[in-house]
C-alpha cells in the first residue's frame, strides 16, 4: 500500500513538472500572453518543490517509526526467547530434584 502511493505520489509530481515545462515553452515561443502563463508556472514549481519537500519528510518520519519498530519486536522476541529458557530450564531443575536446592540456597543466601 505504501508502495502505491510513493508511485502514485511520484506520477502526479511528473506530471505537473511536465506541464510546467510546457507551460514555459508556450511563453518561450511568444505565442501565448507571458504574463498569464508564468505566474501559473512559477505556482506550481512552488507546489511541487513543497509537496515533494513534505512528502519526504513524512517519509523519512515513516521509515524512522518502522526501523523503531522492528528494534522493538526483536526486543520482544529476545524476551520471550529467555523466558522460555528460563522456563524450561526451571522444568529442567524441577523434575531433576535440583530445583528445590537452587530455590533453597538462594533465599537462604
Amino acid at each position: 500500500m505504501l508502495l502505491s502511493c510513493i508511485r502514485s505520489c511520484q506520477g502526479d509530481v511528473l506530471r505537473a513538472e511536465q506541464l510546467r515545462v510546457s507551460g514555459q515553452s508556450l511563453t518561450g515561443c511568444g505565442q501565448y500572453a507571458l504574463d498569464c502563463v508564468q505566474p501559473k508556472c512559477a505556482e506550481l514549481e512552488r507546489i511541487c518543490t513543497e509537496f515533494t519537500a513534505h512528502f519526504n519528510y513524512r517519509l523519512s518520519r515513516l521509515h524512522d517509526a518502522q526501523q523503531m519498530w522492528r528494534a522493538v519486536l526483536h526486543v520482544r522476541i529476545q524476551q520471550h526467547v529467555v523466558t522460555l529458557f528460563v522456563t524450561q530450564a526451571k522444568q529442567v531443575l524441577f523434575f531433576t530434584g535440583l530445583y528445590r536446592s537452587v530455590f533453597l540456597r538462594k533465599t537462604r543466601g
